[in-house]
């Protein structure tokens, strides 16, 4: 039987908007605010980064509207670069970048947000250890967080609907109140502004700062490609799609540029570059627990709807790779009764609870940052591959196609091959820092070349 397709345009928006909203716009304004030193660049930058977005997002609007299958990038890269191509893509992005982001967010959660709002209850030490052996370690933040996982991962097994409703919830709340607070603030605050700019006289430095803080904002917008995963079971989405992903980075660009506006305005250049999460660093300007727990809670609501959209789109994109590839057949199925991808979902949250228990999602966002990026340029070559092989035209044409996608493709090619030049013959060139994050691109080339090979040895056998 076929799983009737539930999400309809506001839930599909709530699943963009939510995907994008996480911590990285905490964490992200003070090292911005340290790598350029220009307000007007500063806040330039946050704009050019929902630029990005956007023309990442024609892209993926026109592959989703043609395939409106699950799986997203594995799918678009698969009917393009064929299943050897693919299945390096899949595996790093399912058993890498989803099941480590989801752990990468349910640790923050454990650690840092839930003991703040637990403080005036009971004292929590997350870092208490309850076990260790050898690389495994539970501590009380990973019995927490392994909670977290588990609760999400239950809302998403127990239907596609239920998922999307606690979507909304958990991305209308905080997008709301974070929107009217930051418009509040920006109208009756007392902004902190150095009177001239500092500019750096070493323009490659200059250029170095600009650099740095696009890939920070990159990553602070990550997630706006949600519904491409997950559009097997959107309503219409030939229409659904544009509409939905293009609504969702608009309100989430509009916020963040009010909320990192907020902050440098507010807190001033110094300070904000100075504090590590911006959003704790204003509410303690105002010496009051209650604003402070307020924030603490709107964080915890961010980072709780994107890890639920990323439970949500890993378990449909494990889905889509199972049924393309023999070994892991048994995990194609869906729930009888919800329709779910039952299987995919309970196997991404083992990994996850494996990651957070041996401390490896750190080194996993790390190994696969580049390799996002990767995956994305593939993604939107596919298009142009597509295009050449297929007559037939899409529901929606990406607009301005070709020089909008050709620009992010330009934008991924520039940020890879900054980071190859980095890792390989910049001033830190070989070590470990500059190295490390090369990994991921090393390992998919390793599963391309494997399983070619396999496929090839399986042809002559």
């Amino acid at each position: 039987m076929k799983a009737p397709r539930v999400i309809g345009v506001l839930g599909a928006t709530a699943v963009v908007a939510g995907a994008m909203l996480g911590i990285g716009i905490f964490l992200t304004p003070p090292l911005v605010a340290s790598y350029v030193h220009n307000p007007f660049l500063y806040i330039l930058l946050w704009i050019a980064g929902g630029c990005i977005a956007f023309a990442g997002a024609v892209v993926y609007a026109e592959l989703a509207s043609r395939y409106p299958r699950a799986g997203g990038d594995y799918v678009y890269i698969r009917l393009a670069f064929g299943k050897s191509v693919s299945f390096a893509a899949g595996t790093i992005l399912y058993a890498g970048i989803f099941a480590g982001s989801a752990a990468a967010m349910a640790v923050p959660l454990a650690e840092f947000q839930i003991p703040v709002l637990l403080s005036p209850v009971v004292v929590l030490d997350p870092n208490y250890v309850i076990y260790q052996f050898g690389f495994f370690r539970l501590s009380s933040a990973g019995i927490i967080g392994i909670g977290i996982l588990l609760f999400f991962t239950l809302i998403n097994v127990a239907g596609t609907r239920l998922s999307v409703y606690t979507q909304l919830g958990l991305t209308l709340i905080p997008v709301t109140l974070l929107g009217a607070g930051s418009v509040y603030l920006l109208f009756s605050g007392d902004f902190i502004l150095t009177k001239e700019p500092t500019y750096s006289a070493d323009q490659l430095s200059v250029w170095s700062g600009i650099t740095r803080a696009t890939l920070a904002i990159y990553f602070t917008y990550a997630g706006w490609n949600a519904l491409s995963y997950i559009a097997s079971e959107i309503k219409v989405p030939q229409k659904t799609i544009p509409v939905s992903l293009f609504t969702g980075i608009f309100i989430i660009t509009s916020l963040y540029v009010l909320l990192a506006t907020t902050f440098y305005l507010i807190l001033g250049p110094d300070a904000l570059s100075g504090s590590i999460e911006a959003g704790s660093a204003l509410a303690a300007t105002f010496n009051s627990l209650p604003v402070y727990l307020l924030v603490v809670f709107l964080i915890v609501l961010a980072l709780a709807g994107s890890l639920n959209s990323t439970i949500l789109g890993g378990s449909y994109t494990g889905l889509a790779i199972a049924r393309d590839h023999t070994m892991f057949k048994p995990f194609a199925k869906r729930h009888a009764v919800y329709q779910t991808p039952t299987r995919s979902a309970w196997v991404l949250f083992c990994l996850s609870a494996f990651y957070i228990t041996t401390g490896t999602f750190e080194m996993l966002i790390e190994l696969t940052g580049l390799a996002m990026f990767l995956l994305s340029g593939l993604t939107v070559l596919s298009l142009f591959t597509i295009r050449t092989r297929t007559k037939s035209s899409s529901p929606y044409s990406a607009t301005g196609y070709p020089w909008i996608p050709g620009l992010f493709l330009l934008i991924s090619f520039g940020i890879i091959t900054d980071g190859l030049y980095r890792g390989l013959l910049g001033p830190d060139a070989l070590s470990v820092h500059t190295l490390y994050p090369l990994l991921g691109l090393f390992l998919f080339a390793g599963l391309w070349a494997g399983h070619a090979a396999v496929t090839a040895f399986k042809c002559k056998a």
